[in-house]
This record gives C-alpha cells, sequence and structure tokens, in this order.
C-alpha cells in the first residue's frame, strides 16, 4: 500500500518511529517533493495568489491573442494596400509553402516579416492556422473596404 494512503485508510499510530526518517510513513508523505501533500500545499497556495487565478489567466491570453491578431491583420491590410495602390497581381502560380515565389501578395507578407521581428513571429507558418488571413477571400473583403473607402471620399 503507497505510503500517502497510510493517513487516509489505517490512520497513523506510529508516532514512536517519527524520529526514524527511513519507516516512518509521516515524514515520508510530508518531505518527499512530489508527495499529496506538498502538492496540496502548492495548490494552496497557487490559489492564494490572485495572478494565478483562471479568469487572470485567461484574460492575459486573451489579450496577448488579441494584439498578435491585430498585428497579423495590420500586415494583412497594408500588404493588400501597398499592391493595390501599385496595381501589382496579388496572387501567384503557385502559393504552395515549398514554392520558390509564392506571389505578391505572400512574398510581400513574408519581407515584411523579414523587416520586423514581431511580425515575423506571428505571420505564415508561425500563424495559428485560422488567424493567417491570407486567403483570396480575406484579401478580396480588404479590397472592398479599401474600395469603399475611396468612393466614400470621393
Amino acid at each position: 500500500m503507497p505510503h500517502y494512503l497510510t493517513f487516509t485508510i489505517e490512520g497513523f499510530r506510529s508516532w514512536k518511529r517519527v524520529n526514524d526518517r527511513v519507516r516512518c510513513a509521516l515524514l515520508m508523505h510530508v518531505a518527499s517533493l512530489t508527495s499529496p501533500y506538498n502538492n496540496a500545499v502548492k495548490s494552496t497556495e497557487n490559489l492564494m495568489k490572485v495572478s494565478r487565478h483562471i479568469d487572470k489567466v485567461l484574460n492575459a491570453k486573451t489579450v496577448e491573442e488579441v494584439q498578435k491578431n491585430r498585428l497579423i491583420l495590420a500586415t494583412t491590410i497594408e500588404s493588400v494596400r501597398w499592391l493595390s495602390l501599385q496595381a501589382c497581381a496579388f496572387r501567384g502560380h503557385d502559393e504552395s509553402s515549398t514554392s520558390n515565389n509564392r506571389g505578391n501578395f505572400v512574398e510581400m507578407i513574408r519581407l515584411m516579416g523579414r523587416l520586423n521581428v514581431d511580425v515575423n513571429d506571428v505571420v505564415l507558418e508561425k500563424a495559428p492556422k485560422n488567424t493567417k488571413y491570407i486567403s483570396p477571400t480575406i484579401q478580396k473583403e480588404i479590397l472592398h473596404i479599401l474600395v469603399n473607402k475611396v468612393r466614400k471620399k470621393i
């Protein structure tokens, strides 16, 4: 029977063995770093820390994700804006990750990533699969938004 079950099933009656570290179940229970007792103490201490509460951890992660998504989207918008201003084609013949020339749009994003470390950490292959913002649909939506802004100005 494991030593930590001693206290829950049998109770502790060996008070004479308390000073004998090898045979004392109480000291084995308390002294081990991975003992259930020490795990419970660490969990309790973590609960007392306000910064470790689950809502704080989730909010912090959410704020970080929002900032990364905004950076990805800003990179995409600026790429669409520049390519449309220069009247360049967006897409290439082969946009796969193994291609040498993935098209003007993807190559522009790669260039921006090489120029800015923060951008490089969140775009293309390093971005989560659902937040790359490089699909033709996204490109067209951003282009339509820019077109509508120009129409309103005119």
